[in-house]
């Protein structure tokens, strides 16, 4: 099982709150379900999703949601909206949960970028017991990258390079350009929660490699795409252990081979880049 992130109410509203990342959601959902459609909605914090299912048309959620809290507030939304006899909120662990039938479309944005932190492919795995041949997922697909940078090692004059940030708060220059390193399609079939991917990258300038970015994006739908917002998919850079230092212009446009290795859901001090 994943690392199971526990996000305060604050994050979650934040989620909420993130206009472009609810829209677009808003708009695959709409573009998806169809009346009388039983959903299945993991991870619900306020349920946002699964009241945009019932406002497209569909007979029922189920909402899976692991904080009390936020199962209250759920409820209290359904009730506000006059969704109550529509809703049913199931307070668990979306990795192990059960629900008492097989559902029509399945929605889960349990999205971090890398799929670190969160259990979006744990939670799928388990809950796929109760979609059909003919279920709708939402996200249907995920996609991340990876390129090699040299990075700022220190902040307000301190070291900092042990652990992950967000890219746009360290200054870096890319070492190399950014590849595909991890597709993931939902369709039915169990997924792999191991990573692991070993290439070669083709290296810009001489620097220093020691760091990684890793940006990813999501097909809602066959034509809705989810790529960074003010909350979602924020590029994510992890300082490597190794460093690589490029120190002669021959070597460049050479390949640098990498390799990067994690399950879905860790957290980033537990990824494993190596390069040499």
């Amino acid at each position: 099982m994943g690392n199971q992130v526990s996000f305060t109410p604050y994050e979650i509203k934040d989620c909420l709150m993130d206009v472009e990342r609810t829209e677009n959601l808003k708009a695959a959902i709409f573009a998806t379900v169809k009346s009388g459609d039983v959903i299945l909605e993991a991870g619900g914090g306020t349920g946002i999703l699964s009241f945009f299912a019932l406002q497209a048309g569909a007979k029922h959620a189920y909402i899976i949601e692991l904080s009390p809290r936020f199962c209250d507030v759920i409820r209290d939304i359904a009730a506000m909206n006059g969704f109550e006899d529509k809703v049913t909120v199931i307070c668990g662990d979306a990795t192990y949960t059960d629900i008492p039938l097989r559902v029509d479309v399945y929605i889960a944005e349990l999205l971090c970028t890398g799929l670190f932190n969160e259990p979006q492919i744990q939670a799928y795995n388990n809950l796929r017991r109760f979609t059909k041949s003919t279920t709708k997922y939402i996200p249907t697909s995920i996609e991340s990258q990876i390129k090699f940078v040299e990075a700022d090692t220190r902040k307000y004059g301190l070291r900092i390079d042990c652990d992950s940030y967000l890219a746009e708060d360290i200054s870096h220059t890319d070492m190399t350009e950014s590849q595909t390193y991890m597709t993931i399609k939902f369709d039915g079939k169990e997924i792999k929660e191991l990573i692991n991917y070993e290439s070669a990258a083709l290296l810009l300038q001489p620097g220093e490699v020691n760091a990684a970015v890793i940006s990813t994006t999501a097909m809602l739908n066959k034509t809705i795409k989810a790529e960074k917002t003010k909350f979602l998919f924020n590029p994510e850079l992890i300082f490597l252990d190794i460093y690589k230092i490029i120190d002669n212009t021959n070597n460049l446009y050479e390949p640098m081979d990498f390799q990067i290795n994690y399950n879905c859901g860790c957290d980033t001090k537990d990824i494993d880049i190596n390069v040499w």
